[in-house]
């Protein structure tokens, strides 16, 4: 609109240098936020620990663990400084799980036993320090120290299962009271977002711009509560549509 106004009234030249100038001081405050949401150094060294993990999962899992891989903003690169974790997606094959129940409580359990022994493994390789852990809503998470830091990065594990009718889609455990499977496809938004932050460099400042303005809400509504007001995942589908629609 503003700009449909600004061809109408066909302004001056000085008018325009002055319009140009703040648009200049406007960008360069951007890239400025943008610099202070860049996840710090030791957010970084911390979070690479994923590797390590999954090769430590791999061993402890043996033939049930099919396959590992990132997924969530660590994955796509839309992260944001103080609100960095790793979500971790391990792919099991039901034949090969040793439990008494496909009951989504009961492969939590047993997922969580298996990170513990895992972490634990890593501890006495002098890997990582210290290190927690926690079943959720549909994972298993975990608070991890890597060796030489202060600072503790936190991974979520979240338990898929291969459908039975093969292909890429696969089980993920349903959250809030139910605790049955539903069919996802877990790679697709991952995929979308680098082939659309690839083709338009200025969609992944857009996200995380949106991000910190969610977490920025939620000090605002919450009295400093980490529960956001939008699910982190919604708004970067939401930021996507409206840079496909342009």
């Amino acid at each position: 609109l503003l700009g449909r106004r600004m061809k109408r009234a066909a302004p001056s030249d000085s008018i325009h240098d002055s319009q140009s100038e703040s648009q200049s001081a406007d960008s360069k405050k951007i890239e400025e936020i943008l610099q202070e949401l860049e996840p710090t150094q030791d957010e970084k060294k911390g979070l690479q620990l994923h590797d390590n993990l999954r090769g430590a999962l791999a061993k402890v899992c043996g033939e049930a663990l099919q396959e590992s891989f990132l997924s969530g903003s660590y994955a796509r690169s839309t992260n944001i400084r103080g609100h960095s974790d790793v979500d971790i997606d391990l792919i099991f094959d039901r034949t090969h799980l040793d439990l008494q129940s496909a009951d989504a409580q009961v492969l939590k359990s047993w997922l969580l036993n298996k990170v513990s022994e895992a972490l634990a493994a890593l501890k006495s390789d002098s890997v990582i320090d210290a290190f927690d852990t926690r079943t959720q809503d549909r994972s298993v998470g975990a608070n991890v120290r890597r060796k030489g830091s202060k600072l503790s990065s936190q991974f979520d594990f979240i338990p898929l299962l291969r459908h039975s009718s093969g292909g890429t889609g696969v089980e993920v455990i349903r959250g809030g009271k139910f605790h049955t499977f539903i069919v996802t496809y877990p790679k697709r938004a991952t995929d979308d977002t680098k082939v659309w932050c690839k083709a338009n460099p200025r969609a992944r400042k857009l996200i995380r711009l949106v991000k910190a303005w969610n977490y920025s809400k939620a000090r605002e509504i919450q009295n400093d509560d980490l529960q956001k007001p939008f699910k982190s995942f919604h708004l970067e589908r939401l930021v996507l549509e409206y840079v496909k629609s342009l």
